[in-house]
């Protein structure tokens, strides 16, 4: 009994990236999440402390500001009291003028009552929410030094679960992604070709040869993306030391490493369901299964190429270079509506039959479900994470003709007549 070829694919490739989760070159990209994601909580933390201690040193400059009034109106008052006394003993004016300036006086200490009425609004006000900023303040200093202890001790053990990444196997996956691809593409044929040696229908060799081939290359994008989150990572925490870290340019890195880890993943499903496809159609004996693996490898080249038009798109808008004319060129929105197209085709051809034939199956289903879920996975991506609109890009609906419905003659109707008998 043989094994299933994606299996042993995807077991061979894995011994590149290493085979234990905690020390693997894939560990540093979850690492690289998990410390950016730690960090952006704890930004947001101190950020809310910063800004409720900027809310509350603005309350206290507003109290202060009133202060220095009040005591500004209370000396005013306090010298006008003064004038006022000196005015109730002094004979030597003439009355008139006393009065004249007794009546200048009280209205003068008329508008400071109002006026410190009117503060003294406002400063109660100020000071209720004085109170309750304070509260909100040292709430959020508990929970900064709750965070604050809890993201130095993620930090330590960030830099402890980087020592504990495979050096040898850091090295391993670099020079797999500049090696050349002939010996071990033979390599993988001779396995999987092994694998199948008592199979009374062998392999196919063409589609072996390029499950291998297509799974090498995304390997290789693999080690790109994984190299590359081992490199941000192992910088990062450099910058964290010298105090000079610019967060967002290391979340973009990341959400770019993500998507392309996302895409690579759906691209290897498709691959797995090419190999899984040739083993379920052998069933059908041997000149109908050659005939239909020609036929399978023929729209797996043609698929390999749109795939990596998408990857280059991707790549593009990583580097802010995806223009509508990239769309245009790779996108292929048509490309997704024939695979469909295919699809119903298929449907509306399997519900004509009538002939009591059994269960059909189609072999062409590989594909469709392969390619959809690779587009699928591109827009969910290209749409969240770089918020582009890609609707422009899609074919415009056609509304389905329906058949004119015939008209059924009508039978004319009989006059039924009863005769009376007199």
């Amino acid at each position: 009994m043989y094994e299933r070829n994606a299996i042993i694919l995807e077991r061979y490739l894995n011994k590149v990236f290493g085979q234990n989760k905690d020390t693997s070159i894939k560990a540093a990209h979850n690492i690289y999440q998990e410390i950016l994601e730690e960090m952006e909580k704890y930004q947001i933390v101190t950020e809310e402390e910063e800004k409720v201690i900027e809310e509350f040193d603005d309350i206290a400059k507003q109290m202060q500001s009133i202060q220095k009034k009040q005591e500004s109106l209370y000396l005013d008052t306090v010298e006008r009291e003064e004038e006022r006394e000196k005015l109730f003993n002094d004979f030597d004016q003439e009355p008139s003028i006393i009065e004249r300036k007794l009546i200048k006086i009280e209205k003068i200490v008329l508008e400071n009552e109002k006026d410190q009425q009117e503060i003294r609004e406002e400063y109660i006000e100020l000071l209720k929410r004085f109170v309750e900023k304070q509260k909100e303040r040292n709430k959020c200093s508990k929970t900064r030094r709750t965070a604050e202890t809890n993201h130095m001790k993620v930090l330590n053990e960030t830099v402890q679960q980087i020592e504990a990444i495979d050096l040898l196997t850091v090295k391993r996956v670099k020079d797999f992604s500049s090696m050349e691809n002939s010996n071990l593409s033979q390599t993988l044929n001779k396995v999987m070709t092994e694998n199948g040696k008592n199979e009374k229908i062998k392999f196919d060799a063409d589609v072996i040869k390029k499950a291998a081939q297509a799974r090498i290359d995304i390997a290789k994008k693999e080690a790109e993306c994984y190299m590359s989150a081992y490199e941000k990572l192992k910088r990062l925490m450099t910058e964290v030391e010298g105090g000079s870290l610019k967060l967002d340019k290391y979340q973009k890195v990341e959400k770019d490493i993500t998507i392309k880890i996302k895409f690579l993943e759906a691209e290897k499903d498709y691959v797995v369901s090419f190999l899984d496809n040739e083993r379920m159609t052998s069933m059908n004996g041997e000149k109908v299964h050659k005939e239909m693996m020609q036929e399978a490898c023929k729209n797996f080249d043609k698929d390999i190429i749109q795939i990596d038009n998408l990857y280059d798109l991707i790549s593009k808008e990583m580097q802010g270079k995806a223009t509508k004319k990239a769309y245009k060129e790779l996108y292929n929105s048509t490309y997704l509506q024939d695979i469909e197209q295919t699809e119903k085709t298929f449907k509306q051809e399997v519900n004509t039959i009538r002939a009591n034939i059994g269960t059909i199956i189609n072999t062409n289903y590989w594909r469709i479900e392969g390619i959809k879920n690779i587009y699928e996975v591109f827009n969910k991506e290209i749409e969240e994470k770089y918020e582009r609109d890609l609707s422009e890009f899609m074919p415009e609906e056609k509304e389905e003709e329906q058949p004119p419905i015939e008209e059924k003659p009508q039978k004319p109707k009989l006059k039924i007549t009863k005769e009376i008998e007199e």
